[in-house]
């Protein structure tokens, strides 16, 4: 998974508390005061808090905060008083307080938006920026607000919020970098590139610029330019574990998964809890044939992120290539238990069940497949095999099977000769031999089918010029 840092810029920031002992303090957000100013250790004045950039809160012994710079990382940290932390819970009732007091004051309800933004209510984030924006516009509050129509997927409204930033200010770095990448998702890869290459010339010493471009790069396939952009963010930034971990998907694009592992490694080194790391090292792991490394790897994607059915897939297809039936179903059975409206976990099991020769147990998971992805090809081929060929005559059903197969074609634009075959196996189950030998030899006559597959179709071609229909006699073929 590609992984691109996120940026929530400069207003007042969003601090994540690292003290575990502490019940009183979690995430946190300071408020605005007067007095408040970052200092380090022997005192000295940093500024104001609010021109800080993202960092990290924990709590010393004496009470005082000690806050962390994020990024860049190792570039120092400052103190605080514990009395004016407010946790992350509270902050939104924290700072409607505020705007009740002060309405025309836009600070409040940027600070409201930042407490949302945490909380992942983007819009009513975005809403409340709407609102600062109104009393008081500004570059960064643009740029803020661009990011929660970035994080809502309403690219053309943040597309449109980072230009009207640089309206206002035609150097804004973030502006830059933040429309380069939403164009870039967006399919604009030209006026991304000019985006990033801007941000890149206006701060060279800056990694972020260097990563996007890069990502941007991956998307368009241009693989060697997106390892040389990453080279270029981690020269920078030797800490920056996304940028690693980016030039390890980009290094497996390249074929190249064994610097693909040694990249994830080196993100895992720096951010060990973060999950897709360890889900693309098994990935690399796998393709080098390192099974038993993949599977270590893809159990601790899953004991970091439970939530997510692709460790679950990726051990049940290794378990399944192992022909570890028990195994691999209770992997499927995993990844649909933790995302049921997913249809790979269905798939999947389905096809062990039909290797297996359980027809009854795989039938109904290729429908449930269908129905959450009625337009996935996969279970329809698979399913329409069944009904068509199944060597037990309660599952098959040549109606069905004609049905299924239709659709599937229809999906394929009957440019597939395995579709095909399908179809003209489900027409002679349904006793049309006339259209089972006729879509047989439209499967022949597709270009690109290998030798012993076209042997297999001649095979069944002659079958149904003798008016028989195909029966699998031990598993299903299609998956």
């Amino acid at each position: 998974m590609r992984v691109t840092l996120g940026l929530f810029v400069v207003l007042g920031v969003p601090l994540i508390a690292a003290a575990q002992d502490d019940p009183l303090v979690g995430a946190v957000v300071l408020p605005r005061s007067p007095e408040v100013e970052l200092r380090t250790e022997d005192g000295a004045s940093l500024g104001p808090w609010r021109a800080s950039a993202a960092r990290v809160a924990k709590v010393a012994p004496s009470g005082r905060v000690f806050i962390v710079n994020l990024y860049p990382a190792g570039s120092g940290g400052s103190w605080t008083r514990r009395a004016d932390v407010v946790k992350l819970a509270d902050a939104v009732a924290h700072f409607g307080g505020y705007i009740r007091d002060e309405p025309d004051d836009p600070w409040g309800y940027e600070m409201r938006a930042q407490a949302y933004s945490q909380l992942r209510e983007h819009a009513k984030a975005a809403a409340d920026l709407t609102e600062a924006i109104r009393l008081e516009p500004s570059a960064d509050r643009y740029v803020v607000r661009g990011n929660q129509y970035s994080d809502l997927k309403e690219n053309p409204k943040a597309v449109a919020d980072y230009t009207a930033a640089l309206r206002l200010d035609p150097n804004d770095y973030y502006a830059l970098v933040n429309r380069g990448r939403v164009r870039s998702l967006s399919g604009d890869g030209a006026k991304a590139e000019t985006d990033l290459n801007k941000a890149a010339r206006l701060l060279p010493g800056d990694p972020i610029a260097f990563n996007e471009r890069g990502l941007m790069w991956d998307r368009r396939g241009e693989f060697d330019r997106a390892v040389t952009d990453f080279a270029e963010a981690i020269r920078l930034n030797k800490s920056f574990a996304d940028a690693f971990a980016n030039r390890g998907y980009a290094e497996m694009g390249r074929r190249e998964f064994a610097a693909a592992v040694d990249d994830y490694t080196r993100a895992i080194r720096l951010a060990p809890t973060h999950p897709d790391y360890r889900y693309n090292r098994g990935f690399a792991n796998v393709v080098l044939k390192e099974t038993e490394m993949a599977l270590v790897d893809f159990a601790e994607a899953t004991r970091l992120n439970p939530a997510d059915p692709r460790p679950y897939i990726s051990r049940g297809d290794i378990r399944r290539q192992q022909k570890d039936t028990e195994k691999a179903i209770a992997e499927f059975t995993g990844a649909i238990r933790v995302a049921p409206k997913h249809p790979d976990g269905y798939v999947r099991r389905a096809a062990v069940w039909d290797t297996a020769g359980d027809f009854g147990k795989a039938v109904p998971d290729y429908e449930e497949a269908i129905r959450l992805a009625p337009e996935a090809q996969q279970p329809y081929n698979a399913l329409a095999w069944v009904r068509a060929t199944c060597p037990e005559a309660k599952h098959r059903d040549g109606r069905k099977a004609v049905a299924l197969a239709t659709k599937l074609c229809d999906l394929s634009a009957g440019k597939v000769a395995d579709h095909l075959d399908t179809l003209a196996a489900a027409h002679a189950e349904d006793g049309d031999f006339d259209k089972a030998v006729a879509t047989q030899k439209q499967a022949l006559a597709l270009p690109g089918t290998v030798e012993a597959t076209t042997r297999e179709y001649r095979e069944r071609l002659k079958l149904y010029e003798a008016e028989r229909p195909f029966r699998q006699p031990a598993r299903a073929k299609k998956e």
